[in-house]
């Protein structure tokens, strides 16, 4: 699947049981890749690196690695490759090449983003949601001034959650990187502001639907891109449907 959003090339791939080897090669883009069935390894600068499934790795771009799947049966995968522009790439380069990680907040923050992706939802937000969670942290030089700039991004969340608030806006309003505010925000308030503005639709869509509000009327009105983007992130934020939830207000309301 190849996809465009906006001035960044994005391309989508699922692989089901692949059992064929990936010699040696390079990419342009950064990959980031789960592994979701089966296990293998990644071959980088001569050392391997085990990617039994629920494995997520990513390489910066120009590096030379090869995939090895030792699974009878082959292996499962879901991959983005992302024009690298405004990731602050050639800093991370510096660091190391290939960047691997089990951690479950960040296999299902990348799950997540793509299906996300896949429907064309939050591409932006959800890029640098992915990347940030993913690849190290690099320290920057204090600055008094961005508590105050990060407070400011999470009160024009607050008032503008059902907006599409542009990362960039936020970020030089905030006075940093784009990279280096979706980490300093995550930080701060334990979750980045993609997720944070989410958060909020939900909690507004809650109130709206105990008034009785239609569920594609709510779903619009607070900027989700449709119902059933809406019904995913408030089953996922409060384990049940817009629907049950509404059906329960209203049972309640009838009970009392």
């Amino acid at each position: 699947m190849n996809l465009l959003r906006g001035r960044r090339a994005l391309e989508l791939r699922t692989g089901r049981d692949v059992e064929a080897p990936v010699p040696r090669h390079f990419h342009e883009e950064l990959q980031i890749c789960l592994i979701t069935k089966g296990a293998g390894f990644v071959r980088h600068q001569g050392t391997c690196y085990p990617t039994p499934a629920g494995t997520l790795f990513a390489v910066i771009p120009g590096e030379v690695h090869e995939n090895v799947c030792t699974s009878e049966g082959g292996c499962s995968f879901r991959t983005i490759f992302l024009d690298p522009g405004g990731f602050e790439i050639e800093e991370l380069a510096g660091r190391a090449g290939l960047f691997v990680t089990r951690r479950d907040h960040v296999v299902r923050g990348f799950l997540s983003g793509f299906e996300d992706l896949a429907a064309g939802e939050a591409a932006e937000w959800q890029l640098w949601h992915i990347v940030t969670s993913l690849l190290p942290s690099t320290e920057s030089a204090p600055s008094r001034d961005r508590p105050a700039g990060i407070e400011a991004a999470r009160e024009r969340l607050r008032e503008s959650h059902a907006d599409a608030v542009s990362l960039d806006v936020l970020a030089e309003e905030a006075g940093m990187s784009k990279f280096h505010f979706v980490r300093t925000f995550t930080s701060r308030y334990g979750m980045p502001p993609h997720l944070f503005q989410i958060q909020l639709r939900v909690m507004e869509a809650k109130r709206l639907l105990r008034q009785g509000h239609e569920i594609g009327d709510v779903a619009v009105r607070l900027g989700f891109a449709d119902q059933s983007h809406f019904t995913r992130h408030f089953k996922r934020l409060t384990a049940v449907t817009p629907a049950l939830y509404r059906s329960a207000q209203e049972r309640s309301r009838l009970e009392d």
